[in-house]
């Protein structure tokens, strides 16, 4: 079989014989329906932030560009853009070459930058570490970028073996940043002498380089981004432009869907292709393919990489006595005197050290043996460097291609078992001694209906294939210590309980105070960890008036009467949106609301007296039996429930009900909306802030603390300012007599 590979500026064949099994790792297809300009002018037009309300007239503007190390697709947006923003009388445009710590373009390279030759009425500086800085909040960035009134960035989001992705608001640091911030920021990658474990490819949460480049560009307000994901063509696939971070975080999640390979078994021998110029530009830009490359295969396993690098190392050659150090001997000298050379080689030579690496390449073959890389002096000689009936792997593109090794059935190690979810995107990793506990499916996906169920909590818990706990927003693990004390622990995102668990749940007859019921310690931590990622919880029933597009929120503590009302809602065919949480999330100054759980576990009294013809319409044959007001049934509410699960700025009337079966006359108060801000924080608290008592015996503290309180009353404040709010009532009332006189009359 002929395969061809990328290699500089042309490409290489190789015939892959049948002598060992071969298995070819790309990207998933997916469908081109654009071509690359469509794309970015389709981004341009559908942003929630258009250039021509971010732009103002006379501004100057600072477009950041990515220099010529790696392909971004400048020439097809930076025209674009260029054209764009000449339409809106700014002063001046200066074009920053974001080099961070590169070496300076030619001429040549900077015309491919801008797709052709450099209008003249622009300003075009490279950026240099060392020089023309100034401070901007917590680092000093390039003069240019600070004196503008308005920043642009743009670039490509891929993998990077440090953040995470690249893109974003890496364009500033390390991209215009001072050569002392940049030394700062990289440093974070050690722990000790070690890689810090939450430091590599396509991991965000946890990543300290990636946090301290938010904090160190903290001082950039109002930054503004055109940012766009590849194909392995390296082609435009897909653009957004907008918020920098709501920008970044959509490329990111496209990288992943597009990129990800997941693999249930590691190789003996892997072949990859750094996919050509410029990603094997240089040995330190291939740092990229034997990062990603090493993820597939096995330990002491054949690593065989093809990367030209024209430029050389792009290491200084006084480095090369790395070669004969240790790597906590490098680690050591790196943490003394920092160079971002020096860490690209400690990364190297950890892949270098744990695998049989063959180079093939333009650097000298003395120089690959001193590293402890085999040279290949022909193409081929690659197929012959791996023995017969080995298992291969094929990576053509190993730049951009990220393998995940994932386990097969949950089971990892000894005894130890996973699964994963996502919650409203938030990756979740449950780990567990105890199969019968993790997949207990009562609890995550509603089996059997019953009262403890998680699905009367959220929406929907999407399995996904479990990954590396450093790929997970939130790890919840479960160790099943029978004779020992039960105990609660957390760090961070990451939460343990210990002790008897399974002979607790076993025991139990209502679990929904159990660890993973609705009324649990899990449910607690999962909505305190998505507040992290700006999304908050009310806790609520809401219901939709489709016809006017009015989202009604019925707040208040469990026992007020929120069923009540979501009941009588559907007597009066509304549409459901929640039953016990309501999400939102406000994204420059726009609020989502996002579809909360659709099962409802309602007191039988509630449908025996006061609404028993829903009896029939939810096919309950109720039999009486004792007192209906101490009896529960888990009701499933699909069948009525509003047909989209996200609304942008709908209309809202908010409702705190009292509801009192032998009131006669109703009353109702409307409240003033700017003085109910403490009330809203309240009730967005009310399922985080108390301590929890598992098992009727087992006291757990809060999960809330400081920083969680402040970013609550903060959304809030957030939500008053920017939500359409018609109108937020006082209800006393009887049950049926809840909504008169609040629905509109269409």
């Amino acid at each position: 079989m002929l395969e061809k590979l990328r290699y500089g500026t042309s490409s290489i064949t190789l015939d892959l014989n049948n002598k060992f099994c071969f298995y070819p790792l790309s990207s998933p297809a997916i469908e081109q329906k654009y071509e690359e300009a469509d794309i970015v002018r389709l981004a341009l037009k559908e942003t929630d932030i258009p250039l021509s309300r971010y732009i103002k007239h006379g501004d100057k503007i600072a477009l950041v560009i990515s220099d010529q190390t790696r392909p971004t697709g400048s020439n097809i947006y930076v025209p674009i853009l260029l054209e764009e923003i000449m339409k809106f009388g700014v002063s001046k445009v200066t074009v920053i070459i974001a080099l961070g710590l590169h070496q300076s373009p030619t001429f040549k390279e900077i015309r491919i930058l801008f797709g052709g030759e450099v209008p003249a009425n622009l300003i075009v500086v490279k950026h240099d570490a060392w020089k023309d800085l100034k401070q901007q909040g917590e680092a000093r960035f390039r003069r240019e970028a600070v004196d503008a009134d308005k920043i642009i960035l743009t670039g490509a989001v891929t993998f990077h073996p440090m953040t995470g992705y690249s893109g974003g608001r890496k364009s500033l640091l390390p991209g215009v940043a001072a050569v002392d911030d940049i030394y700062s920021n990289h440093r974070l990658y050690f722990e000790g002498y070690t890689k810090h474990p939450g430091v590599g490819p396509a991991i965000i949460r946890d990543n300290p380089v990636c946090k301290d480049i938010r904090e160190r560009t903290s001082g950039f307000k109002n930054l503004w981004a055109l940012n766009v994901v590849l194909g392995e063509d390296k082609k435009i696939a897909y653009a957004s432009c907008g918020n920098v971070d709501k920008v970044w975080t959509l490329c990111c999640n496209q990288v992943s869907q597009r990129s990800t390979v997941k693999i249930d078994a590691l190789y003996d021998a892997v072949i990859a292709s750094a996919g050509g110029y410029p990603s094997d530009f240089s040995f330190y830009q291939s740092m990229k393919v034997l990062t990603n490359s090493s993820r597939a295969c096995k330990n002491n396993g054949i690593l065989i990489v093809l990367s030209q690098c024209p430029n050389g190392w792009e290491i200084r050659k006084d480095l090369f006595r790395y070669f004969s150090m240790t790597q906590e001997q490098i680690a050591e000298d790196l943490l003394k005197e920092f160079t971002i050379d020096g860490l690209a080689l400690y990364m190297a030579l950890n892949i270098i050290r744990k695998h049989k690496v063959w180079l093939y390449s333009d650097l000298p073959k003395n120089e690959v043996e001193l590293a402890g890389m085999h040279y290949i002096t022909d193409k081929r000689m690659i197929t012959d460097i791996i023995p017969e009936s080995e298992n291969v792997a094929l990576i053509t593109n190993g730049a951009s291609i990220l393998p995940v090794h994932v386990d097969i059935e949950g089971e990892h190690h000894e005894n130890e078992y996973k699964r994963a979810f996502s919650l409203l995107g938030m990756k979740i990793g449950l780990i567990s001694n105890s199969k019968s506990i993790l997949f207990d499916d009562e609890y995550f996906l509603g089996k059997g209906s019953h009262l403890h169920s998680l699905l009367s909590n959220f929406h929907i818990l999407n399995p996904i294939p479990n990954e590396s706990d450093a790929a997970m927003d939130m790890i919840f693990k479960v160790v099943d210590k029978s004779d020992t004390e039960t105990k609660f622990e957390s760090h961070e995102s990451v939460y343990k309980v210990s002790g008897p668990i399974k002979e607790l749940d076993d025991s139990a007859g209502d679990k929904r105070a159990s660890i993973f019921g609705n009324m649990g310690i899990f449910s607690k931590v999962a909505i305190r960890e998505l507040e992290k990622l700006g999304i908050f919880s009310f806790h609520s029933t809401s219901f939709v008036h489709p016809a006017t597009n009015t989202l009604y929120l019925v707040l208040g503590k469990s026992g007020v009467g929120k069923s009540t009302v979501l009941l009588k809602a559907i007597i009066e065919n509304l549409q459901v949106f929640g039953t016990e949480l309501t999400h939102i999330q406000i994204v420059d100054g726009r609020v989502r609301f996002i579809k909360g759980s659709l099962w409802q576990n309602c007191r039988i009294g509630n449908l025996v007296e006061d609404f028993p013809s829903l009896l029939e319409k939810f096919n309950i044959n109720y039999r009486p039996n004792g007192n209906p007001w101490q009896q529960y049934i888990s009701i499933d509410m699909n069948p009525w429930q509003y047909p989209k699960d996200i609304m942008i700025d709908p209309k809202v009337i908010i409702l705190y009900p009292r509801i009192e079966s032998e009131r006669n006359l109703p009353e109702r108060y409307k409240l003033d909306i700017a003085g109910t801000a403490y009330t809203l924080f309240e009730n967005l608290s009310n399922k985080v802030s108390p301590p929890s008592l598992l098992y009727k015996k087992l006291f757990i503290p809060s999960v809330d603390n400081r920083e969680g309180q402040v970013n609550r009353m903060a959304a809030a404040e957030e939500f008053i300012r920017y939500a359409n709010i018609i109108a937020s009532w006082k209800v006393l009332t009887s049950p049926n007599a809840c909504l008169d006189t609040l629905l509109p009359k269409v």
